[in-house]
């Protein structure tokens, strides 16, 4: 089964929530590829850094999009769980 946007995200957005959503979030300023990390700085003055784990191989593609994600989840370790949870139920649904 795939994820269902409200599994994710909560109920499904209006098109007013998703422009809003969308105008608020920041845009990138910067971002620093320096293995292992990816380091974004954002308009809002923020930034968001992430690693490899786990001895991974660095790939910039990767850390520019877990920085997204990881911004986009209010900046937090947290984030990670969404991948953790439904890449697990994946593979038990592989067997």
């Amino acid at each position: 089964t795939g994820i269902r946007g409200e599994e994710l995200m909560g109920p499904k957005r209006t098109h007013y929530e998703t422009f809003y959503i969308r105008e608020k979030t920041p845009e990138i300023k910067k971002v620093i590829f320096n293995n292992p990390a990816t380091i974004v700085i954002w308009s809002d003055g923020t930034k968001t850094v992430v690693k490899t784990q786990n001895g991974e191989p660095y790939d910039k593609e990767k850390g520019l999009a877990m920085a997204i994600t990881k911004k986009f989840f209010g900046n937090e370790g947290n984030y990670y769980n969404v991948f953790t949870k439904w890449l697990k139920e994946d593979e038990e649904a592989k067997g």
